[in-house]
């Protein structure tokens, strides 16, 4: 933030949680919000990715105890 913003908000008689509210953080909000939304998009893939390759280890799984005679009880 720069420092006239500061001497502004102090001469229009903002407090300084207003100052903080209502100044510092709109700004902040829009220097992290290109951050947090690529971390999301991140997050998505990565449990997209995830939950596939657990699906398809699960389905190996099954087949290989379906393949082995004992476990179904032909013997």
């Amino acid at each position: 933030m720069h420092p006239g913003q500061s001497e502004a908000a102090h001469a229009l008689g903002l407090s300084n949680f207003n100052i903080t509210v209502f100044i510092v953080l709109p700004q902040a909000i829009k220097a992290v919000i290109p951050a947090l939304i690529s971390q999301m998009i991140s997050l998505w893939k990565d449990t997209t990715l995830f939950s596939v390759l657990s699906f398809t280890g699960a389905l190996g799984g099954a087949q290989a105890a379906v393949a082995q005679p004992a476990f179904i009880g032909r013997q």
